[in-house]
């Protein structure tokens, strides 16, 4: 079937009638992929990650809105559709993985109980090829108020462990799935990393999960992860837009010092990685230009200023910057929140608007970044 249609929410197929004795069944809705019979992934998208090393599957995993806590309710290769609520199958997430050879870097479901947490692990030893690492986090940034998760660690884990903090709370249910792990993984302690995560702009959130995780005197953690995005005040920069008086340069040189300024809140989270003798990586990160709810994020024209200095190759060349910074200080491994999002008015977070669009700007610059600085100075190794 030759889809003609430009409408971007995509292609549904309806089943309109069939014979309840023997009825439409094992449909498979697939795209050519160059003319790869039978492939999982585009060719092309697979091209474009090819450099990075890990893969966080953040949003494959659906975390933020997770709502499975048992094994049974998680999406399956045999699912009809992989995304919504439960994200896309762990199979396809290791298959990527291997295909790929990248360390596979997985959110586990803040709800997800231990018999989840077990069957998790085991599927990712049987599955993930040798010489590949996984990397575990429970949710994802769990002290973040606009998420379930944050609400669940307060009020549910807080006061199951007797914490003081929600932040610790976070800790002790990672480190009881780290165990859980590290009980199914062979040479857990060179295939498995444990990823403990804090909040950039708040450097005591590091310090209690970390607290939290420190089970009988022993941190159950390989790595501290922070997000280190940068931005500017979009507010102003709406009034400016309102009265034609933006000026590129200014923009860019203020986002210069934003970078600075990120990365001054990064040393506060590496002083406290490094005192507990841990690397500190990046779980997201990048720019963060997004309008406010409300009429700047409903002014078409300011959405597609925010999109045009994504777009600039003056980004391209912050990007190398704040990478350049980052290692400097001593930070390892980097995530950037997102390989491919469409620009819009919820943001430009990906490197790329598609997998087609090997020109842009951001990813250009972390590619030349990686063949000039090679992988091995960022791995947290």
């Amino acid at each position: 079937y030759n889809v003609t249609s430009t409408n971007g929410a995509g292609l549904y197929l309806d089943i309109t009638s069939t014979d309840p004795a023997n009825p439409v069944r094992n449909i498979s809705l697939r795209a050519p992929l160059g003319g790869v019979p039978g492939a999982t992934f585009n060719p092309a998208y697979e091209k474009d990650i090819a450099s990075y090393g890990v893969l966080r599957m953040m949003g494959w995993n659906a975390t933020n809105n997770q709502t499975s806590s048992a094994w049974s309710q998680r999406t399956t290769p045999s699912t009809f559709h992989w995304g919504g609520y439960n994200g896309v199958p762990y199979e396809a997430q290791i298959q990527l993985s291997n295909e790929r050879r990248q360390d596979l870097w997985i959110n586990v479901p803040h709800l997800a109980n231990d018999d989840y947490v077990r069957n998790l692990a085991q599927l990712v030893q049987q599955r993930l090829s040798s010489g590949l690492r996984v990397w575990v986090e429970y949710s994802n940034e769990v002290w973040n108020g606009q998420f379930p998760q944050a609400a669940y660690a307060n009020n549910v884990l807080r006061p199951k462990y007797g914490e003081s903090t929600a932040g610790e709370a976070y800790g002790r249910r990672s480190a009881e799935i780290f165990d859980i792990f590290s009980g199914q993984i062979a040479n857990p302690s060179t295939r498995l990393v444990r990823v403990i995560a804090g909040q950039t702009a708040n450097s005591a959130v590091l310090t209690q999960s970390l607290k939290g995780a420190t089970v009988s005197g022993v941190l159950k953690a390989d790595v501290a992860a922070v997000a280190p995005y940068f931005s500017i005040n979009t507010d102003e920069l709406y009034q400016q837009y309102l009265q034609g008086t933006v000026d590129l340069n200014t923009v860019f040189a203020d986002l210069h010092s934003a970078v600075d300024s990120t990365m001054k809140l990064a040393a506060d989270n590496q002083k406290i990685a490094a005192a507990n003798k841990l690397p500190l990586v990046s779980y997201e990160g990048g720019q963060h230009l997004v309008a406010r709810p409300g009429e700047p994020h409903n002014n078409q024209g300011f959405v597609g200023l925010l999109t045009q200095i994504n777009r600039d190759d003056r980004m391209g060349s912050l990007y190398t910057y704040m990478l350049n910074e980052w290692t400097k200080l001593g930070g390892k491994t980097f995530t950037f929140a997102g390989e491919i999002y469409p620009s819009g008015k919820w943001g430009s977070w990906g490197l790329q608007e598609s997998y087609l669009d090997t020109s842009a700007a951001k990813y250009k610059a972390v590619q030349q970044w990686l063949k000039g600085a090679g992988t091995g100075l960022m791995d947290m190794n």
